[in-house]
Parts: structure tokens; C-alpha cells; sequence
């Protein structure tokens, strides 16, 4: 078996929409007259799909950790289920579906619950009704609700078998070496789905949809204009509510090769799909921003010198995202200690105050979620830095009045009296005075001048620095 991974990968989805059709038994009764049944029509995907990019990178990551995620199916604790062919005619290994499978646990799909499900042997389950449909077609449709890790015209009655076991919160589904219409063995597909509550750690806790493959070797049946298992019709990998809205694509498949452009591209290789380890999280579809916590609401004091740490968290609500940080402001000072993405996101900053951010610094935290169309919350906190006496935390007073300074303003040097002869010219000598906490200082001189004979005058100086 042959797996090809690939990092370089555009997400740009597409929509295909179908004319539903409903064949009357006459015309349906076995594979010839398959063949003649008309072909959905298909139609592009829309520019506005959402993104895939994200499973996709993580889909690459996972299978050079394992080598490929497919879990190959017990014989002796898992089920093969009888199939009924529903509408396209001949028996239940061509187009059938299993009767329907109670879940011990409830699948979330888009905000609707299922505790139930059909195991269609083309490549999906479905909900609420089981589907025959041979033929697929693209996302969003308004005729399916569907799961497809590989929706095409798989035939048993040549090679191939489904099997499924349920573990407690979760189904496993493979469809093991199964060959295309009509009864065709000389290219076969082996992958897997898995559905969750959300709580299987085989998948990762908070996805509940996994598509996990083996080797894929065709994509086309007869009856849906493929030749020797290629061409015709692309086979469809996704979800679908069933809604018209709610969907997203992986791709449409129809020639072999590694080829992979996006599903909004052109169709894409088969062989891509080797040993893809894609998993995700299919349930309600109405995102929550990102909530904060830990972070300052009240503006922070400091003096010059002094370093504040700000700690802080944000919390995506939905399981199975992840929430970035990204941190900014226009001030100086800031260093930020450590930054870890996550559920939930951490973040831990000093900042600095000095002489040169005085007053208000605001200091912005964005946290970002990773949902296909992303939320932010955004969170300003204020650091004053103050020299005056909204300082409290020097001990000076505040700007009620309250408190005071503990220290009075020091000189740099005493200046020394001033010995001066008659007709001599002087000057004060230079005195510095500082405060402990920056205030305004007033400098008051007092003179005291005593003759000492005919021309010798000494002049004293006593200066006075008073704060504010």
C-alpha cells in the first residue's frame, strides 16, 4: 500500500447543487437499466465555502506521527450488516442500504441531534432516511443529510465488505477492499468513518467526525459515466445538513494521482487521499467568540521603575478549537514572558513604567478562536504610570490628599560658605536636590552675611527644597 501526505494545500471549497430524481422501479430493476438513469445535475461550489485548511495541515501532521490512522476491523467483535437496495434496482450489495442502527450516544450534526443511523454502502450514512443514490453530487444540497468520507458507486458483488462495531460513544464504519459498479475488482477502496459524541480520544477529544484511509485506488462507477473507475461523475468527500447552507467539502475525486488543489479547484487525485488522517468537530455551527479571563479591569497604578505583570487566559466554548493571542500597544515597556495557543490560551506580560510612559498606557489582548469563521475578543488594559501624587504606591499622598510622603527631598552636596574680599565677584555654588517620588520641588535660598574686619565678607547659604 502506497500513501502520499502533502503540506502544500489551498482550502478553497466548492458547491455543487441537485436536481433530486426519483426512478420508477420499471426503470430500475437491474444493471442495465442503471445504466440508463439519469445524472444529477452538478453545479459549481460557491466562493464562500468554508475552509478546510486547518483539518487538511493537521490530517498531514497526524499520519507522519502514525503512519496512516485507518483502524482495520475485528472479524470476531465487529458486525457486517445485511443490506435492502431501496430504489436502484437488482439486490442489496449494489446501491443498498442497512437497516436502521440505534446509538447509544447522540451525533451531533450542525445543532441537530441524531441517535440513529443508515449505513449506505456508497460511501455515507445518512439520518433520516437511507439513500440508494449511486451518483453524487457536491455541497450544500438540500436532498441529503450526509456524512461522506467517500461517496461513489461501490458495488459488493464483486470485492469488498462493510463492517462496523459501536464502542460506547462511538461508531466505526470501514468499508474494506470494496470494488465500483459494475461488480468491477481491479482498482479497490479501503477507508473508514467514525462518529462521535465528541469524548473519543481515538479521535481527539471535541471532533466527532473522522474520515480516516487506507489505499483508494478508483472513484467512478459505469452507471455514473466512469471508465475503468475513473472520469465521469467525481466522487464527493464531506458533510451535508441538508439544508442548503450548512456544509463543508474535503473534494471531488475522479482520476488517480496525488493532485490536490482545494475542493473550489479542479477535481482532484484519488491517491491524495492515501493514509489522510482528517478529523473535526461537525456539530452546531453557531461559533462562540473566544471569553476572557484573569485580565486587570481596573486601571493599574505605578511609579517609574516599578514592573507590573499581567496574566490573563481566553476560553473557546466550543469543544475542539483553538484560541491564539496576539498582544500589542503603543507605548514602551512592554516584554511579554510567554504566549501559548490553546483551550484555553495563556498569556503572561510585564510592563515596565518609567519616565517615559507617563500617563495612561493601554495594553490590547485579542484572542482569536480557529473555527472556519473565526471570533475574537478583544480586552484594554490601562496602566497609569504617575510621578505626581496619584502615585500611591511610592507613599506619596493622592490626589485627595490622602497619605503623604514619607521622605523629604535630598541634596546632592551642602554648599560651602563663601570667603569673598573686598571688590571679588562670586557665585552661588550648584546644589541638586531629588524627591523620592519625581514631585515638583521648590528651591528656596536664605542669605546670612557677617564681616569679619574692613573686607573680609563670608556669606552663607542655606537652600531649601520643598515638594509638592
Amino acid at each position: 500500500m502506497s500513501r502520499f501526505l502533502h503540506t502544500s494545500l489551498t482550502a478553497i471549497l466548492a458547491t455543487v447543487v441537485i436536481t433530486s430524481w426519483a426512478p420508477s422501479s420499471a426503470k430500475a430493476q437491474d444493471a442495465s437499466a442503471k445504466m440508463l438513469l439519469p445524472i444529477p445535475t452538478q453545479v459549481p461550489t460557491p466562493e464562500n465555502a468554508p475552509s478546510v485548511t486547518n483539518i487538511i495541515t493537521e490530517s498531514f501532521t497526524r499520519g507522519l506521527e502514525t503512519d496512516g490512522c485507518y483502524i482495520p476491523h475485528n472479524p470476531d467483535t465487529w458486525i457486517q450488516p445485511d443490506f435492502v437496495n431501496n430504489g436502484s434496482g437488482g439486490d442489496g450489495q449494489d446501491d443498498g442500504s442497512s437497516s436502521l442502527i440505534n446509538l447509544p450516544f447522540t451525533f451531533n450534526l450542525y445543532g441537530v441531534d441524531y441517535s440513529s443511523l443508515y449505513i449506505n454502502i456508497n460511501g455515507n450514512v445518512s439520518f433520516s432516511n437511507p439513500y440508494w443514490q449511486y451518483t453524487s453530487t457536491g455541497f450544500p444540497s438540500s436532498d441529503y443529510i450526509m456524512i461522506a468520507p467517500f461517496w461513489g458507486d461501490v458495488d459488493l458483488g464483486g470485492a469488498g465488505e462493510i463492517w462496523y462495531t459501536i464502542e460506547g460513544n462511538s461508531i466505526y464504519i470501514n468499508w474494506v477492499g470494496v470494488g465500483y459498479f459494475n461488480e468491477q475488482v481491479d482498482k479497490l477502496n479501503t477507508f473508514q468513518l467514525i462518529l462521535t459524541d465528541g469524548n473519543d480520544p481515538v479521535i481527539g477529544i471535541g471532533n466527532n467526525v473522522a474520515f480516516f484511509y487506507d489505499n483508494m485506488d478508483w472513484t467512478t462507477g459505469a452507471a455514473s459515466s466512469g471508465v475503468n473507475g475513473f472520469g465521469g461523475v467525481p466522487a464527493t468527500v464531506g458533510i451535508n445538513s441538508g439544508n442548503g447552507i450548512d456544509f463543508f467539502l474535503i473534494g471531488r475525486f475522479d482520476h488517480p494521482g496525488n493532485d490536490y488543489d482545494g475542493p473550489g479547484g479542479i477535481n482532484d487525485g484519488v491517491d491524495w487521499l492515501d493514509g489522510q488522517c482528517l478529523q473535526f468537530f461537525a456539530g452546531d455551527d453557531t461559533n462562540q467568540a473566544p471569553i476572557a479571563s484573569g485580565f486587570s479591569t481596573a486601571p493599574i497604578l505605578a511609579c517609574p521603575g516599578e514592573v507590573v505583570t499581567i496574566s490573563g487566559q481566553f476560553l473557546a466554548p466550543e469543544n475542539g478549537q483553538i484560541t491564539s493571542i496576539e498582544v500589542g500597544t503603543n507605548s514602551s515597556g512592554l516584554n511579554v514572558i510567554s504566549n501559548s495557543s490553546g483551550n484555553p490560551a495563556s498569556i503572561t506580560v510585564e510592563f515596565t513604567a518609567s519616565n517615559n510612559n507617563l500617563g495612561s498606557n493601554t495594553i490590547t489582548f485579542v484572542g482569536t478562536d480557529n473555527a472556519q469563521i473565526p471570533l475574537s475578543t478583544t480586552i484594554n488594559v490601562v496602566v497609569i504610570v504617575s510621578n505626581t501624587g496619584g502615585c500611591n504606591l511610592c507613599g506619596c499622598a493622592d490626589d485627595a490628599g490622602n497619605g503623604g510622603d514619607q521622605e523629604a527631598p535630598v541634596a546632592s552636596a551642602d554648599p560651602e560658605d563663601l570667603y569673598v574680599q573686598c571688590g571679588d565677584l562670586f557665585e552661588a555654588a550648584n546644589v541638586t536636590f531629588t524627591d523620592n517620588c519625581d514631585e515638583q520641588l521648590t528651591l528656596i535660598p536664605d542669605v546670612f552675611v557677617s564681616t569679619e574686619g574692613d573686607c573680609q565678607t563670608t556669606i552663607h547659604y542655606i537652600w531649601s527644597a520643598v515638594d509638592n
